[in-house]
């Protein structure tokens, strides 16, 4: 690290040294690299090239890499920063050659980020046998968001299914499905609605709002009639859109939900806050009959 920051003359040196005894001794070397990018100095740019071109051959060869994955990782992102076209070459030569799915994920978050379409297409056909091999990654799913394919959204929405068992609140793979699912596939989404659970009819119904689907306020009008918060979602964005038709049916399901409360003793603390959040939407327009 003393060596990587330094300035003097003599440093380059002996890093130089430092890393010709890391030719037989792969942990020196990595961690001689991590200090090099750590510096941040751009005199270091041949020699965590030189790293990271080694380690790309060895995954694409199907070698276990002998140094930490992290360690690459911010070697390959220091030089996406100087936009070393050499290491972009060579990336796209062996992205769809490695096997090994996590080291494949940094090479797919770093031609993620070049925003290019040539590197877009050949994710496409990275992604497309991730999705076969069943093997969808935080990288995976985000290239997935960005270039769409209609044939990634049944195996999305599987992970979905999968991950939600465990972790309810983890729906970035739903919402990878939604964007790549064709029209069809979200016709037959919102025809099947009753066999999703809450936070997925939620997302969904976002997803038709934002997208303006013609029936996305046949969702919003099942989901406002509840009381929970599947109806929350509803009730932001029908207030959100604002219209007529959207104003009408947020009227009347305070005055059905209103008139469902009389002859009660009391009322639900989740009919509370659901009366609240209607009576709040509605107080917010001038409309005479939101009044």
């Amino acid at each position: 690290t003393g060596l990587a920051t330094s300035r003097d003359e003599s440093a380059v040196k002996a890093m130089a040294e430092v890393w010709e005894a890391g030719g037989d001794r792969p942990l020196l070397r990595s961690t001689a690299v991590l200090a090099m990018v750590r510096a941040d100095d751009d005199r270091w740019t041949p020699l965590v090239a030189s790293f990271v071109d080694t380690e790309l051959k060895k995954a694409a060869a199907g070698e276990s890499g002998t140094s930490p994955l992290e360690h690459f990782s911010e070697a390959i992102e220091f030089l996406r920063q100087r936009q070393h076209s050499d290491t972009l070459l060579r990336v796209r030569q062996q992205v769809a050659l490695v096997k090994a799915p996590a080291f494949q994920d940094v090479l797919i978050e770093y031609l993620n980020r070049t925003n290019r379409t040539e590197d877009r297409e050949l994710l496409r056909t990275v992604v497309s046998d991730r999705m076969k091999a069943g093997q969808i990654s935080s990288p995976v799913r985000f290239a997935a968001m960005q270039i769409r394919d209609s044939s990634w959204t049944e195996p999305l929405l599987d992970e979905y299914r999968k991950v939600s068992e465990t972790r309810s609140m983890d729906r970035v793979s739903l919402h990878a499905a939604l964007l790549c699912a064709s029209p069809e596939q979200l016709d037959a989404l919102l025809k099947n609605r009753s066999s999703l659970p809450a936070n997925a009819r939620g997302e969904l119904l976002t997803y038709l709002y934002s997208i303006e689907h013609p029936q996305w306020r046949t969702l919003a009008v099942e989901m406002v009639s509840t009381a929970n918060n599947e109806a929350s979602v509803a009730i932001q964005l029908l207030g959100q859109d604002a219209s007529e038709e959207s104003l009408q049916i947020l009227r009347q399901r305070l005055t059905d939900f209103v008139q469902s409360l009389e002859g009660t003793p009391d009322a639900s603390v989740e009919g509370q806050h659901h009366l609240q959040m209607l009576l709040a939407q509605l107080a917010a327009f001038v409309h005479p009959e939101c009044r």
